[in-house]
């Protein structure tokens, strides 16, 4: 997908594409009570179909679109650039679970909750990852295409 699309383009289409898998995910998680095999349907389609094929290779694609802004912006090299970015995923990557615990109490324990969290109900903390990834691909999508390119530097 990347060598046919592209960083820019595979990592939009991988941000929309996985706010749809999210919002069906989210959806499975509705009614609580309902019957296992729609929701296996509905988890095999999102994470299986759309999720895994599509989604997870727009972290990479993101990458060169960093390392394009890191080395017009800083006088930093490419490899400080890269390490930067990896270990700021790294760090995310510790925190990211107790806020994913946060967002699944809240959301499945909404009975006496805001309306807000109410409406999304059960599988809220999906939807928030899909508005999460629609606000990442605005931002890119909002970025002049030669700004985000590497292909002129080798």
């Amino acid at each position: 997908m990347l060598s046919s699309l592209g960083p820019r383009r595979s990592f939009e289409r991988g941000s929309l594409i996985a706010a749809v898998a999210y919002t069906l995910l989210s959806q499975a998680c509705r009614p609580v009570g309902a019957p296992g095999m729609r929701l296996a349907v509905q988890y095999v389609l999102a994470k299986c179909l759309l999720m895994t094929p599509w989604s997870e290779p727009a972290r990479f694609a993101i990458l060169p679109l960093v390392v394009k802004q890191g080395l017009a912006t800083t006088t930093a090299g490419r490899g400080e650039i890269n390490a930067a970015f990896e270990s700021l995923a790294s760090i995310t990557q510790v925190f990211m679970p107790a806020v994913w615990v946060f967002l699944f109490r809240l959301c499945y324990e909404a009975k006496g909750g805001s309306a807000l969290v109410a409406l999304v109900g059960p599988g809220g903390h999906f939807l928030v990852a899909a508005v999460v990834r629609m606000l990442g691909r605005q931002i890119v999508c909002s970025i002049d295409t030669a700004d985000l390119s590497v292909e002129d530097e080798a």
